[in-house]
């Protein structure tokens, strides 16, 4: 099998998840059990996901300066994800998760995006320089938990040099219709 490259963008996270015996109520308090401490994201799972199937998987977004982060990149770098395109959000929290899990499986998240949803012009432009230097990737995985505007460069720049793009249509609202030729 051919090794190919895998840029993941978007949103890194650490989860906790907890099973319930049923889903929540309003304005109740529910007992649970089996807490887990997991890496997660939309950008982070896709990451970990190529590099099990033995690809080379490059991790691109942002993580806060906090202890969290290492929960968040920990495995990741554990699974053979390169993460060295992840950068810092100075005085801010890594991306949390919380996952409640009922029986019926049919979870329910709330997610605090933290560090995601804080990105400047030296943190875009990092990544869109890693995409211009990456060597012949298969393709770009990027998804909108992170702010539009860095969606759209990251989608240009891929687009200039001929690199696919997939685009995760979570937040439908914040897709930008003139991007839809270039995925």
């Amino acid at each position: 099998m051919e090794r190919l490259t895998l840029l993941s963008l978007g949103s890194i996270n650490a989860d906790f998840q907890v099973r319930v015996d049923e889903p929540p109520g309003g304005r109740e308090t529910l007992l649970a059990h089996d807490l887990c401490r997991l890496s997660g994201g939309k950008a982070s799972n896709t990451a970990y996901l190529a590099s099990r199937f033995g690809h080379n998987s490059i991790l691109l977004g942002r993580v806060g300066d906090d202890e969290l982060a290492e929960q968040a990149l920990g495995p990741l770098r554990e699974a053979g994800v390169e993460v060295e395109g992840v950068s810092r959000a100075s005085g801010l929290s890594t991306g949390v998760s919380m996952i409640m899990v009922p029986p019926d499986a049919k979870k329910q998240i709330v997610l605090a995006a933290n560090a995601n949803d804080c990105w400047d012009e030296a943190a875009a432009g990092a990544v869109c320089a890693r995409i211009e230097g990456s060597e012949t990737p298969a393709g770009l995985v990027l998804d909108y938990e992170i702010p539009a505007w860095v969606v759209r460069r990251a989608i240009e720049t891929a687009a200039r040099r001929g690199i696919p793009v997939v685009l995760d249509p979570s937040f439908p609202d914040r897709l930008e219709r003139d991007l839809l030729p270039m995925l």
